[in-house]
Formats: C-alpha cells, sequence, structure tokens
C-alpha cells in the first residue's frame, strides 16, 4: 500500500508544489498592507493545485498503463482507490500547511496569517470533497473519457475567481475581509467539528467511489 500511495503522489507534487511556489513568489511580489484577495486568491489557486495534481496522475496513470499493471498484483480495487484518497488527503494537508508557513515567512502583517490560515483550513476541507468527486466521476466513466471534461472544470476554478477579483469584486459591495474576520472567530473546537465531519464525508465518497468503479462491470 506504501509503494503505492508513493507512486500516486507523483502527480500531485510535480503539479501541486510547483504551482504553491509559484504562487509565493507571487505573494512575495505584492507583499505589503493586508490584502483580502491576496487570500482568496491563494485558496483558490491551493484548490486547483490539488486538482489539477489529482487530473495530472490520472493522466500519467493512463499514459503508463498503470491499471494493467496493477491488475496482476493481489491488490483489491478498494485498496486501490484508498490509495488514491490517501494522496489526496495527505497531499491536501501538506499544501495547507506549506500555505500557512509561506504566510508567516513572507508576511509583513499579522492580519494576513490569522486570516489566511482560517481561509486556507476552509479551501483544505472543500478540496477534499471536490478531489472526492473527480475520483468518483473518473471511475464511473473512466479516466480517458472524463480527464478532459475534469481539466476544463479546473481551469474554471483558475480563471473565473481571478477574473471575479479584477473585475467584479470592486464593482460590487461584498464585505470579504467581514467574512473573513467571521470565519477567523469560529472557535477552534468548531473547526475541529467541521474537519471531522468533512473527513466522515470524505470516508464515505471513498465508497461511493469504490461502487462507482464496480459499477462499470470493470476490473482495473
Amino acid at each position: 500500500m506504501l509503494r503505492l500511495i508513493q507512486k500516486n503522489a507523483v502527480g500531485y507534487l510535480i503539479v501541486g508544489l510547483s504551482l504553491m511556489v509559484l504562487v509565493t513568489v507571487y505573494m512575495l511580489i505584492r507583499r505589503g498592507p493586508f490584502d483580502p484577495a491576496i487570500i482568496l486568491f491563494q485558496g483558490q489557486m491551493m484548490i486547483y493545485g490539488i486538482g489539477a495534481g489529482l487530473l495530472n496522475s490520472e493522466q500519467l496513470e493512463e499514459k503508463c498503463q498503470g491499471y494493467k499493471f496493477l491488475r496482476i498484483l493481489p491488490l483489491s480495487n478498494r485498496e486501490i482507490i484508498v490509495s488514491k484518497f490517501a494522496v489526496l488527503l495527505i497531499t491536501t494537508v501538506l499544501l495547507v500547511g506549506f500555505n500557512c508557513m509561506s504566510y508567516l515567512l513572507i508576511s509583513e502583517n499579522s492580519d494576513l496569517f490569522t486570516y489566511g490560515r482560517t481561509f486556507l483550513l476552509f479551501c483544505g476541507n472543500l478540496s477534499l470533497i471536490i478531489g472526492a468527486f473527480l475520483y468518483i466521476f473518473i471511475f464511473r466513466f473512466g479516466a480517458a473519457k472524463f480527464i478532459k471534461i475534469g481539466w476544463i472544470i479546473m481551469v474554471s476554478v483558475m480563471i473565473v475567481p481571478i477574473l471575479f477579483i479584477e473585475i467584479a469584486l470592486p464593482e460590487i459591495n461584498i464585505d470579504f475581509p467581514g467574512i473573513l474576520k467571521a470565519m477567523t472567530g469560529l472557535h477552534w473546537m468548531l473547526w475541529i467539528l467541521i474537519s471531522l465531519l468533512v473527513l466522515a464525508v470524505y470516508y464515505g465518497l471513498l465508497g461511493m467511489a469504490v461502487k462507482a468503479k464496480l459499477a462499470r462491470k470493470l476490473i482495473f
């Protein structure tokens, strides 16, 4: 199982960490007074990085005919899917931690770290749910069919919020700093409960992914 997790992690690391390094460089360039748009941008880019890493990993799997190789190993469909969900969870935790550290290292304003870490935790939980649904669709319809649609979805996740930040946000009255303050003001125990609830839903979606694969009546 550990070897399988290591194999699946390659696609995530290539895309996810590379993108987060670029985002950190962007934050270094934009460093200065507290800017909520930076927090919004980094959060949505983390979601994109995790989703894009997932799709890149599945593309590599398809290109290298990895599932055909796994077929000869003494592994069940559930074990293979569990390894992929484990990589998604580990990658999400690492990227949330990496981004929080980037706030500490490059921020000149304590508010950026205080509000940013809360929003990153929210985005991390959201990334798990999005990634789980991507896997369900991939296992149900096949990687070759769904990956193109998946990339359209993830590119939209990257572009639409940027357009919103640059064009719409200055023109409409959305108190995003107020929303960040409200989220940050939640008791830490409540955030633990929310994260545990997300993990429970995530585990349930893992079961749905297994059923989705079996519904195709195909073996890996």
